[in-house]
């Protein structure tokens, strides 16, 4: 017996199609609805990440970068963005993190840029993916780069990189993008959008780390 459980992208967007009563049970599926579809599966997708959901499968990636002597920046690698962890390698081969990067005004009140150190105590990251050490290493100094990494568009003919119970909210997300250009009616565009809406919340919780407990005392 099998337990996985998965949809190609098409049959997402076919799905979608069927709810919308734009394609009929076993019947063909139009080229171009299908297009219209898959662009809303992308855009679906991209969105989850100002939504608020980590992409733990795809996006937890690593780099490694070398900072030379004197070396005052390093590009990120293309698909990086945000989230960024810095640890650096130090001579017995531990990694060391490093706090998380600093802001462009912290950044900007380091008087002495310029400054040179065996490794470096904190990293800025400008709005062009590039990150600069602070201080300068005088030597050449491995850094392990921990991120999130852009989300890929959805490849032909296989399935999203999603857990299984996704894939029914997907459907119903796509048919929330679509229904306009299909005419369906607001009631029912308004039951879609509250199921994705739900079978998002849903997995959201499910697969976002525990964020701290917290407790306060008053006197």
């Amino acid at each position: 017996m099998s337990v996985t459980w998965s949809l190609t992208r098409e049959r997402i967007c076919d799905k979608a199609l069927e709810k919308c009563q734009r394609l009929g049970i076993g019947r063909t599926v139009s080229g171009d609805d299908r297009n219209l579809c898959l662009e809303a599966l992308d855009s679906v997708l991209k969105n989850l990440l100002w939504r608020g959901y980590s992409w733990p499968k795809t996006a937890s990636g690593n780099s490694t970068l070398t900072l030379t002597n004197n070396l005052p920046s390093v590009g990120l690698p293309a698909d990086y963005y945000t989230g960024a962890h810095v640890n650096y390698v130090d001579a017995s081969g531990n990694e060391v993190p490093l706090p998380s990067p600093i802001t462009r005004e912290e950044w900007a009140s380091i008087p002495l840029k310029t400054t040179l150190a065996s490794y470096p105590q904190k990293v800025y990251i400008d709005n062009f993916n590039v990150l600069f050490p602070y201080p300068r290493t005088n030597q050449a100094v491995t850094l392990n780069l921990y991120y999130q990494k852009v989300i890929d568009d959805s490849a032909a003919s296989s399935q999203t990189n999603l857990d299984s119970p996704w894939m029914m909210g997907l459907a119903y997300g796509v048919a929330a993008e679509v229904g306009d250009e299909f005419g369906v009616p607001l009631p029912k565009l308004q039951r879609f959008e509250a199921k994705w809406e739900r079978q998002l919340n849903l997995g959201i919780m499910n697969e976002s780390p525990p964020g701290p407990d917290r407790m306060t005392v008053s006197d």
